[in-house]
């Protein structure tokens, strides 16, 4: 693994709080891994249905809560699907299903 020089000398000249910083973001990574893979399978179960006619909405936004730096992971998700007709035009409507 390659560290900046800036890196190396902070952690060399504060061992404690360079520790302790480590310690957070590896938390905050753990955290936003977890949060990621929960909101990958439910895109997938809001995915799946969308054969069956459902509409599938889905939303999610992260904001730093620390530090205004850090990266703002998000996703929209918004499909609507409609039955085709023999003639390949588009059918009604079937309405709309906001259970997610």
């Amino acid at each position: 693994m390659v560290v900046p020089i800036a890196d190396a000398y902070y952690e060399a000249n504060n061992p404690k709080k360079a520790g302790k910083e480590k310690s957070l973001m590896c938390r905050t990574a753990k955290r936003m891994k977890r949060n990621y893979e929960r909101r990958k399978q439910k895109l997938r179960k809001s995915i799946a249905g969308i054969g069956t006619g459902k509409t599938a909405r889905n939303q999610r936004k992260e904001k730093a809560e620390r530090e205004e730096t850090q990266r703002n992971l998000h996703i929209h998700v918004l499909l609507t699907m409609r039955p085709l007709t023999e003639n390949w035009e588009w059918g009604a409507n079937r309405g709309v299903s906001n259970n997610l």
